[in-house]
């Protein structure tokens, strides 16, 4: 339905229903939520209108409204599933981990071999650190349905984050023998295993390349074997591939780099020193976060990795929840924060920290990883001045190449054209230098990976000096840690450290152009 016929008119329960079901598909989630609310007004037990109105508070992150609401569509069998589902989504953003468990272990028992609610599931018990507890189901799950691709998917992820890698090599296997054209298969297939000569895993995925795929299995593949010429020393065709798999990326969606830049742009003229001043004094003392940001690729999973293996230190990985907490105090960011002033920065930051610390323990130090996090910096020093904050930064091409030939999903749109890239890498770094300028030395470590490679233990102990920290010898050997990760780096970090990432190989300068263009003056800078 177009947004112009689309129109509510109170009416009966089941045209509300209607109107607010059309509006859901729309993602106009305030409407939808007010045809819903009209129909349950007219019909209290409605177990439809219930649901519908329980998804689409979620949306609005009115997370108690829809827990509240969701009640009623949790006590009837026909919307049971999908009110314990949508439960479970509310629950995990309100970082009430443990109920989630519940919730989506409850819808399990309607549906126990549905692949997305294992994988909510996993996702939670990650940050209980319990991830291995998805065994169990998963196990239940692939007895009862022994044949599905998406399941055997699943156990070879857990596997994976785990560093078990010959029985994610199986999983992984056993999925392509079900769905032997599976780019998704192909692709997870790739990121465990270091290819041979002779591979007849080559060959299969060099047949899929001039077959008849749909776009996004054909994007895959070419990802995955691009990997697998370049552990091969192939590099010429592995970066054909690349090209390749980023076109048919890039050609899914509209995006204007443009639009990135001008958001990066806000942040940094807003947060002036006058406004840095103004706002200052008001966070919260809490020495426990440390933030690492930087660029994907940079190094910053080893850095976490490091941090991890040391007993005081409870890694949380990388999770929203820095963003969700400014999403419930600002309508916009940075602008409102000129609005709602000195008291939002210390609602924010208990907000943070009541999500961030729900299931770290007695851990004297909290690592927080999202990488999106760059972008709110200054606020994190605001928020929480006693905070950590690590910069990782790689050489820009070797990061970029790096970001170019890993398959980061839809999630970053900027990575699929090297100028486009470039130009993001260029804004970042020049935003980093900005927000990072008033931060004082105690809060900010500035961390060179080519310099962790080159000096891995003098690193280290500086590293976790700056976080306050006694050397522990575990933190050399990272790659033994036994935490699940869950990133696109987890088979690197699972070796021990290696240079061969460092002024790693290139295209010709021709096939480069674009991407030294767009990074301007970090084309030769470190």
């Amino acid at each position: 339905m177009s947004q112009s016929r689309l129109q509510y008119r109170p009416g009966s329960t089941r045209m509300d229903l209607r109107l607010g079901d059309g509006f859901r598909r729309e993602g106009r989630w305030s409407e939808a939520a007010h045809c819903y609310r009209s129909a349950l007004e007219q019909a209290p037990d409605c177990p439809a209108a219930a649901l519908g109105l329980g998804l689409a508070l979620i949306e609005l992150n009115r997370l108690t409204d829809a827990l509240d609401v969701l009640g009623i569509a949790t006590a009837d069998d026909t919307t049971a599933f999908e009110a314990l589902a949508a439960r479970g989504m509310a629950l995990e953003r309100a970082a009430r981990w443990a109920e989630a468990v519940e919730a989506f272990e409850g819808a399990l028992a309607f549906v126990p071999a549905n692949a997305a609610i294992l994988a909510n599931l996993g996702r939670v018990l990650d940050r209980l650190g319990r991830r291995d507890d998805l065994a169990a189901p998963l196990a239940r799950a692939l007895a009862k349905s022994p044949d599905s691709p998406a399941l055997h998917c699943l156990h070879g992820s857990l596997h994976h984050a785990f560093g078990r890698s010959e029985d994610a090599i199986a999983a992984f296997e056993r999925m392509l023998a079900l769905a032997p054209k599976s780019g998704d298969g192909h692709a997870l297939l790739a990121e465990v295993k270091r290819y041979r000569a002779g591979d007849p895993h080559i060959a299969a995925m060099e047949a899929l390349v001039g077959s008849d795929l749909p776009a996004e299995d054909h994007c895959l593949v070419r990802y995955a074997l691009a990997k697998a010429y370049a552990d091969l020393g192939r590099h010429d065709e592995a970066f054909a591939l690349q090209l390749e798999a980023n076109r048919l990326r890039r050609e899914t969606y509209v995006y204007n780099v443009a639009d990135t830049l001008a958001e990066i742009g806000r942040v940094k003229r807003f947060f002036t020193p006058q406004r840095m001043a103004a706002l200052a004094g008001h966070g919260d003392p809490s020495e426990r976060p440390v933030f690492i940001v930087g660029m994907m690729r940079s190094g910053t999973m080893l850095v976490e990795q490091i941090l991890a293996s040391h007993p005081r230190v409870h890694a949380i990985g990388e999770v929203p929840d820095f963003r969700l907490a400014v999403g419930e105090t600002l309508k916009t960011y940075p602008e409102d924060l000129s609005r709602a002033g000195p008291p939002a920065v210390r609602q924010i930051a208990e907000s943070y920290l009541r999500r961030s610390g729900a299931a770290a323990g007695d851990a004297p130090r909290i690592v927080d990883k999202t990488l999106n996090n760059d972008i709110f910096t200054a606020l994190i020093h605001l928020a929480l001045p006693n905070a950590r904050i690590v910069h990782v930064v790689r050489d820009p091409v070797d990061t970029c190449l790096s970001i170019f030939a890993t398959n980061l999903g839809r999630d970053y749109p900027f990575t699929n054209r090297l100028d486009e890239l470039g130009r993001f890498y260029r804004a970042e770094r020049e935003m980093m230098a900005h927000l990072t300028a008033p931060i004082p030395p105690g809060s900010l470590l500035p961390l060179r990976y080519d310099d962790l490679v080159a000096d891995f233990e003098g690193q280290t102990r500086r590293l976790l000096h700056f976080c306050g920290l006694d050397f522990d010898p575990a933190c050399l050997a990272f790659h033994r840690a036994p935490r699940p990760v869950a990133t696109a780096s987890a088979a690197q970090v699972r070796r021990p450290l290696y240079a061969s990432s460092v002024r790693r190989w290139r295209p010709s300068p021709e096939q480069l152009a674009p991407l030294l263009e767009g990074l301007g003056p970090f084309a030769t800078a470190g």
